[in-house]
């Protein structure tokens, strides 16, 4: 029965897809628009995705939407779209797994919002569907081999299916009825929208024109992930005091009330250090004896953040305890056990640590050396590259002639101004490692499109890199297609309705802790 009613909607669809336009985007939002179809035909007497989960465990709901619940269980909104959507995906060829269960159910959550909102705002309206609507849509159920309407299969059909069969037929109008008169719809004369917001014609042209202008690059890549062995000694020698290592144990308690009850029965000899840390302790900065899992200066900085606890344990002797001290996780008790040791940093261990430091602590100072190391070097960066070009064009170096280089140079093919790679138009090319994370880059993106032909820029760092560009080119797509300009706005603005849903105060949103619980945690 309602195999009938999703054959419909994507011979419709595809129907849509043929009288489009043929580009890509064109036809993702094909795709889309099939899914979002098939939502609302509610499938009749579905088959649960985990049948044995009705009968053994509560009701799961996933949150409310205007006070109704989104739940799962049999016969609700939410399993019946699961059903539907669950049937779309494996009629397009998916394979259910893990991965592929988790995007239906988070769909199926999405949609029943919509349907819920959408159906509340027909309602207010006034519109309701009428019968014969109602009944072009159910009629494909009811007819024969030939394609005629069959008296004998409708009175053969239980009232319970037909029932049924007629609520699903109404709420795939009431849906359709609100996409249709607010986000359009594929159909018309030429290439005219029926319903929805009218677009102007001059609109179209103007964001499709954004993308006319494109420009090429060359650019010189300094890798700043890291920096020379000679510059992290550096660093080192200039920075001694944060690499002294402590040998100090240490036992943490949740209430600073507790730590200090704990600190006189240490005192007293009533329990051992020891044993305090076995058996009261959190373990969160210590290893399991009790000694400093990071027991260098820098990082007891972090672990006791107020400057005089600090230096109130730093002056104890040896062998002595610190008073009730307060850290990142509680309140703590600290014992000297050695003295301090100055750095060595041709010590492998330390140097590592020095290394590691700077990576994680210091990516300013890392990308200032390569920032001037490109301020000095670009020039003469640019001028081997060119030479290289035309000397070696054609021609490939053998092993011996290759010269070890601290930078790269990058070819970028020309591509145009598009901040986060709207689908308006093409972005920068996503197969340049180096400048993947460029689209959502204000500041780099305004850097590259302010060269003039043949200028330089000044060195910009992008993600783990620091870069110098050359504009090399400027070039202007003759022809801009707007064909599909109409569909690509409907498809977002399809996208940021829901994206408004899910961010309404009248959602109570559970879905991920209700999933989790039901379906990963083994619970």
């Amino acid at each position: 029965m309602i195999k009938s009613l999703l054959i419909m909607s994507e011979v419709k669809q595809e129907e849509k897809q043929h009288n489009s336009n043929k580009k890509d985007h064109t036809k993702i939002w094909a795709v889309v628009v099939l899914v979002i179809s098939a939502i609302v035909f509610i499938p009749v007497g579905g088959v649960a995705v985990f049948e044995s989960f009705f009968s053994n465990r509560d009701v799961p709901v996933f949150g409310t939407y205007q006070g109704k619940k989104i739940e799962y269980k049999q016969g609700s909104r939410f399993n019946n779209q699961l059903q539907t959507l669950r049937k779309s995906y494996e009629n397009r060829g998916y394979n259910i797994n893990a991965q592929a269960q988790f995007t239906i159910f988070q769909q199926a959550f999405q949609q029943s919002i919509q349907q819920i909102f959408f159906e509340e705002k027909i309602h207010e309206s006034g519109w309701s569907v009428p019968k014969d609507a109602i009944n072009r849509v159910i009629y494909p159920y009811f007819t024969d081999a030939s394609g005629k309407y069959s008296v004998r299969l409708y009175n053969q059909t239980p009232e319970s299916e037909k029932r049924e069969l007629r609520e699903s037929a109404e709420k795939s109008l009431v849906y359709s009825r609100y996409t249709d008169d607010v986000l359009g719809a594929d159909i018309g004369l030429e290439n005219e929208r029926l319903y929805g917001t009218k677009i102007s014609s001059k609109e179209a042209e103007f964001v499709t024109n954004l993308g006319k202008e494109k420009h090429a690059f060359t650019l010189i890549v300094w890798n700043a992930s890291s920096i020379p062995d000679e510059e992290v000694i550096k660093y080192a020698n200039d920075n001694k005091d944060k690499f002294i290592k402590y040998d100090y144990s240490a036992v943490t308690l949740d209430t600073k009330e507790e730590a200090e009850t704990l600190l006189k029965q240490i005192q007293n000899n009533d329990v051992t250090f020891e044993d305090a840390v076995s058996e009261r302790s959190g373990m969160q900065f210590i290893e399991e004896s009790g000694k400093l899992a990071s027991p260098y200066h820098y990082q007891l900085q972090l672990t006791i953040p107020q400057e005089e606890d600090l230096q109130s344990v730093l002056a104890i002797n040896k062998g002595e305890l610190s008073n009730v001290v307060q850290t990142q996780t509680g309140y703590s008790i600290f014992r000297k056990d050695g003295d301090a040791a100055s750095p060595n940093f041709s010590d492998t261990d330390t140097f590592n640590v020095v290394s590691s430091y700077l990576k994680t602590n210091e990516r300013g100072y890392i990308e200032n050396y390569w920032i001037n190391e490109a301020r000095a070097g670009a020039r003469v960066a640019f001028s081997e590259a060119e030479t290289e070009d035309e000397e070696n064009e054609g021609v490939a170096e053998t092993e011996e002639e290759e010269e070890v280089k601290d930078y790269s140079v990058i070819k970028v093919p020309a591509f145009a101004l598009n901040y986060a790679n709207t689908s308006f138009f093409s972005g920068e090319p996503t197969d340049i490692q180096e400048i993947t994370t460029l689209s959502t880059d204000k500041d780099a993106l305004k850097t590259l499109f302010s060269l003039k032909k043949e200028q330089q820029s000044s060195p910009f760092v992008i993600g783990s890199n620091v870069i110098v560009a050359k504009c090399t080119g400027v070039e202007y797509d003759e022809e801009i297609d707007t064909s599909s300009y109409a569909s690509q706005v409907s498809y977002v603005d399809a996208r940021s309705s829901v994206s408004t849903l899910l961010a309404s105060e009248d959602l109570d949103d559970q879905f991920y802790s209700t999933y989790f619980t039901y379906f990963l945690s083994g619970n």
